[in-house]
């Protein structure tokens, strides 16, 4: 028995010292960054911008493998069977982990399949609505649909996407019930706002601000606790009487689970110099986020909250996703 344990010891430290010399001697090739968006659209504008900055604390390219589709989640697929080896990194939002999962069954674990590495951008979404609505602000907007129900239409990117589970929760929140149109993208459901065929839509703060500053849309409110710097005029839901309301828009990076915790640290150092350095913070805010890192365990148990806050949400106004 001691002979059996003695072996049993010295396999386990020759195990262990195997991969901490592996772990320090990481990277030794190019890494993946696995993204659930096409080329040229706003995700990639974002990695692009700080991407390049990680390269150079790690010493090695970073190559984005473009995985559109499902929402996101064939991204996260990919990058939660992919090897636990430092190699694969992942730039997910936050539909893929707390939306999607409550409307269809997915082949990876939001909560379980990856490891957390670091917040990277926070950012929201903007309330706007044909100047032919006949409010003057969110209040007035808010009784209109009261007085009316029914009878005001928002529009959105999808059914279950950020922007639908955006007025879902304002209907929670304030009561007031408008009639949901799904579109297949932004640029649609923006060209029928414009063109009046909507009268409202949640709207990225990159999509609303030219349109608002050309005068051809008016906006209400952010969906974010604070003002955001492309619309510092806006107020938020919160200023103008519903503390409750919050629907924020994040990217974060994760690995796939499993991966050595000494390389997710040296991950995240990277990008959070890479975020930190001058201009980056200036060139991600002109795009409608804000930069904000984070710990692991900050990632996680934001991950964990706001999966249970739209679970509830989407139980709570019976959406279903064909």
């Amino acid at each position: 028995m001691r002979i059996l344990t003695a072996v049993l010891t010295i396999a386990l430290l020759c195990f262990v010292g195997e991969a901490a010399a592996q772990a320090a001697a990481w990277p030794t090739k190019p890494l993946r960054l696995v993204l659930g968006y096409p080329a040229g659209g706003g995700a990639d504008s974002v990695v692009r911008v700080f991407t390049a900055g990680m390269e150079k604390v790690l010493g090695q390219p970073i190559v984005i493998d473009y995985r559109p589709g499902a929402g996101a989640t064939l991204a996260a697929e990919n990058a939660a069977r992919s090897p636990a080896d430092g190699y694969t990194i992942h730039y997910i939002d936050s539909a893929p982990l707390t939306i999607t999962p409550h409307l269809r069954r997915l082949p990876y674990d939001p909560l379980a399949s990856f490891a957390a590495v670091s917040l990277v951008v926070k950012g929201g979404y903007v309330l706007v609505g044909h100047p032919s609505v006949g409010a003057e602000s969110l209040r007035n907007l808010v009784d209109l649909a009261k007085a009316k129900p029914g009878t005001i239409s928002y529009g959105s990117a999808g059914i279950g996407g950020s922007g639908h589970l955006s007025g879902e929760l304002m209907t929670a929140v304030t009561g007031a019930r408008m009639v949901h149109v799904p579109y297949k993208g932004g640029a649609q459901a923006m060209a029928d706002l414009i063109g009046g065929q909507v009268q409202l839509l949640f709207a990225s703060a990159p999509t609303a601000v030219p349109q608002i500053q050309a005068g051809k849309i008016r906006a209400f409110a952010v969906t974010v606790p604070k003002r955001i710097a492309a619309l510092p005029d806006v107020p938020t839901f919160a200023e103008q009487g519903y503390p409750d309301y919050e629907a924020s828009v994040w990217f974060a990076m994760v690995m796939p689970i499993g991966t050595p915790p000494e390389i997710v640290a040296r991950v995240r150092e990277a990008l959070v110099s890479a975020v930190g350095a001058p201009g980056v913070g200036e060139a991600i805010r002109k795009q409608g986020y804000e930069v904000e890192t984070s710990t692991p365990d900050a990632l996680n148990a934001l991950i964990h909250a706001e999966h249970q806050k739209w679970g509830r949400v989407i139980r709570e106004a019976n959406i279903r996703q064909d």
